[in-house]
């Protein structure tokens, strides 16, 4: 049935006719290599270095900024409970896999609830995937292109912050690549390494199955890394044994999955059948004709359809790693992981391109053939195998990962690993003296300047790497936190010197300017590590709010509108209060002791509103943090209301540049403005609004900003003070001064004068508020003044 028998195990080194073989790579420059190229080739010296260089990154100042909340907190909080055995593999109470809990778990048991019990086993965890990424290039040949692929991941957020952070996705890639790596050695080994390689890939296999298939399901941690080694070995024409091999893992490996996704769409009986019978006839037929074992994968799963189909799924699967549902995701759609992918693997990303069209450039002019001869070439041809492998195992990774998420639910992309390693071969041709084409230096410029770009609207998407859910940026007052105020505006500046630093070494395409990339990506990472990192979690912590809560001396502690966990996690006694009556009686019940209480800051305007009400004070003795602040019921020698509603909000009247006197629905009125008459494109200009509250608005409104220029607008629609003071808070006899922050773009608004409108929306579809009093346009929008952008 086959070319060759199938005890064929070893490829010989007889030249081949096949097309695929017969290529070989592009020559390398004459003349010998310099010796630290030669060094960085074996892996003792590659794994230190990286390792070194990993262990500087990774680990000072590890346990220095506080967790996360709620991302950290919450992992915490889940390690903190039992994880019996039987959980690994269907969670009791759980609708994720609990595996990847595992190491946070053992890290908290040995070194406490906190900071570096929660991240030291990440930090240890990245280690381990870089040295399988060595081991891997040591099993494929190509060693230093393995170190780069390891410094290229070492250096994006998708790891330097997962492995600084209590995160899940570290053990779904280390096990994948685990996975890859094994298959790699016992499918095809290396000539002259065969018992060693084979040994050792039997035992990574043995090992990253389990852990693929506990941590990710069966679709992502048995069938990605199996489809794409068999795969690879049909377009290289590969050992057959080892091609039955991947074919019989990926077949097993889909029946149950396949199975359990019926049951939830609900398929008929016949329909299966039918199918089922399909795909058992195009795996045999397959298999004969292309004379290929990869085929017999649908056949081995169209026999494990043939069962009937259990009436119902019951919960949480282990073999999908979630709960599967239909109809899918709406939102999830083809492209979906290239966007994520963009952001999290920044500045390395732009090399995409490049690197891809770079594996298809090595391939054969006449194409990859299906002729199977005899006796393979085991040079080229295993050399082209272990590139192929990583471009299939992207391929099949990107499909099923995006298959997954649409019907069961978001998870990391565990193939990772694949795209790194493609580019670090990439880097290595580089190095080794090949020449890039100007096409790949002018795409790899431009796409990491129009992904820099995006960070200006959007720098979350940079923190955001470790996380299954979108970082929100910290709101913070103007003047405050410059490096979170305009964290946009400086990463997205950062990001373009990056890419022109990028685009030049490539240029220049000399070994020494090579190292421009990891070199600037290095420090666009140590900047992400020692500079934002520790910005937003000022902000989203509330490590800083319980530091200053101890300098003040301690007391009663209440939590109103903030997580208990918090507390039990940083050691501190606190009493949950249900209620603004209840906040202000806890705040007051002792008048000879300080009480203190950590109100998050979306509750303070109702709480603004109770006291202004009741007469009753409460002071701000802590708003460095844009989320939590500490309040206490007085205030200690020296202290000062940190109050950022006392600025905003008040009984006596503010002083604006501009006095009008034009009134919204006979409930508020604008008394004045400030405007500056002239900012300069990308600067940040900000604009005060004067209101005076007649009655209660009774809904919530947006205060919409329209600079209507030349054939282009720039929007300012916001909830007014940031937020912090919605308009179904205001109250009769108040004055409200919302301060809103603007940012011109350079490169989506033109110069000249724009200008300025203003009133009251509620958003969608719904009508804005009547302007009852006052000159204004038809459309019930006030004119402001104009203001000139240079």
């Amino acid at each position: 049935m086959f070319a060759r028998p199938m005890s064929s195990l070893e490829p010989t080194t007889t030249p081949s006719t096949s097309p695929v073989t017969a290529a070989s790579p592009t020559p390398l420059p004459a003349g010998p290599a310099p010796s630290w190229l030669t060094t960085l080739s074996r892996p003792g010296p590659a794994l230190l270095l990286l390792l070194l260089i990993a262990g500087l990154l990774l680990f000072p100042g590890l346990s220095s900024f506080g967790l996360w909340d709620p991302h950290e907190v919450r992992l915490l909080e889940g390690a903190s409970e039992p994880i019996p055995l039987a959980d690994l593999w269907k969670p009791g109470s759980a609708i994720k896999p609990r595996l990847p809990m595992v190491p946070i778990k053992l890290g908290l048991k040995l070194l406490g609830p906190g900071e570096l019990g929660a991240r030291l086993p990440m930090a240890i965890c990245g280690l381990l995937l870089l040295a399988v990424m060595i081991l891997h290039g040591t099993l494929s040949g190509r060693v230093r292109a393995a170190l780069l692929g390891g410094l290229l991941l070492l250096t994006t957020p998708m790891l330097f912050l997962g492995a600084r952070q209590a995160s899940l996705h570290l053990l779904p890639m280390i096990a994948q690549l685990l996975t890859v790596t094994g298959l790699l050695g016992l499918t095809w080994p290396r000539p002259g390494r065969t018992i060693f390689d084979r040994v050792l890939g039997l035992f990574l296999t043995a090992l990253g199955l389990p852990l693929g298939l506990l941590s990710t399901g069966s679709l992502i941690g048995i069938v990605v890394p199996s489809l794409s080694v068999g795969i690879a070995l049909t377009l290289c024409e590969g050992p057959l044994l080892g091609e039955l091999l991947a074919a019989a893992l990926t077949g097993l490996g889909l029946i149950m999955p396949v199975r359990q996704l019926l049951v939830t769409v609900q398929v008929r009986s016949s329909l299966l059948l039918i199918a089922a019978g399909v795909l058992l006839v195009v795996g045999l037929v397959g298999t004969l004709r292309s004379r290929r074992p990869i085929w017999l994968a649908s056949s081995i799963l169209a026999i494990g359809l043939f069962p009937a189909l259990p009436t119902s799924l019951h919960g949480y699967s282990g073999w999908l790693a979630g709960v599967p549902h239909w109809p899918a995701h709406r939102e999830v759609q083809a492209d979906s992981l290239l966007k994520t992918l963009g952001f999290v693997l920044f500045p390395w990303v732009a090399l995409v391109p490049a690197a891809l069209a770079q594996v298809f450039a090595d391939s054969p002019s006449n194409g990859l053939s299906n002729e199977v001869t005899d006796e393979p070439n085991d040079s080229l041809g295993r050399d082209r195998f272990t590139q192929v492998l990583l471009l299939s195992w992207l391929a099949v990774g990107y499909t099923l990962h995006t298959l997954q998420t649409a019907l069961v639910q978001e998870a990391a992309f565990a193939a990772i690993p694949a795209l790194t390693l493609l580019m670090g071969v990439y880097l290595d041709r580089l190095l080794s003296g090949h020449k890039p084409s100007l096409a790949a230096v002018v795409s790899t410029g431009i796409l990491a300047v129009f992904i820099a770009r995006d960070f200006f609207f959007g720098p979350e998407q940079y923190l955001s790497a470790q996380l299954t859910e979108l970082l929100k940026w910290p709101a913070v007052q103007t003047g405050t936190d410059p490096l979170i105020s305009q964290g946009g505006q400086i990463l997205s500046t950062v990001g373009v010197v990056v890419a022109m630093l990028f685009a030049l070494g490539m240029y220049v395409g000399k070994p020494r300017a090579v190292a421009l990339l990891p070199a600037s990506a290095l420090l666009l990472s140590l900047f992400a590590i020692h500079g934002l990192l520790p910005a937003v979690t000022r902000h989203v912590s509330y490590r800083g709010i319980y530091t200053k809560y101890e300098k003040l001396g301690g007391g009663a502690l209440g939590l109103f509108g903030v997580q208990r966990s918090s507390a039990r996690i940083y050691g501190q006694n606190s009493v949950e209060i249900p209620s603004l009556d209840e906040l202000f009686k806890f705040l007051t019940k002792t008048s000879d002791k300080r009480s203190f209480a950590i109100v998050g800051a979306g509750e303070m305007a109702a709480l603004d509103v109770h006291s202004f009400s009741h007469n009753l004070p409460y002071y701000v003795v802590d708003d460095s943090n844009s989320q939590f602040l500490l309040l206490s019921s007085q205030l200690g020698p020296g202290e000062k209301d940190l109050n950022p509603l006392r600025r905003l909000v008040s009984t006596t009247p503010p002083k604006p540049q501009v006095e009008t006197h034009i009134t919204f629905d006979d409930k508020v009125e604008l008394i004045g403005y400030d405007i500056p008459t002239e900012v300069q494109r990308g600067s940040e200009f900000v604009i005060r609004l004067h209101f005076r509250v007649i009655q209660p608005v009774g809904g919530n409104y947006r205060v919409f900003l329209h600079f209507d220029g030349t054939g282009s607008r720039i929007n300012g629609d916001h909830i007014p003070l940031g937020g912090k003071y919605p308009t179904n808070y205001w109250t009769t006899g108040q004055f409200i001064t919302d301060e809103h922050r603007m940012t011109t773009s350079r490169l989506n608004q033109s110069a000249g004068y724009y200008q300025v409108f203003t009133g009251f929306w509620p958003g969608g579809d719904a009508a804005r508020m009547r302007v009852t009093q006052g000159p204004h346009e038809p459309d019930n929008r006030v004119r402001l003044s104009a203001i000139r952008v240079k």
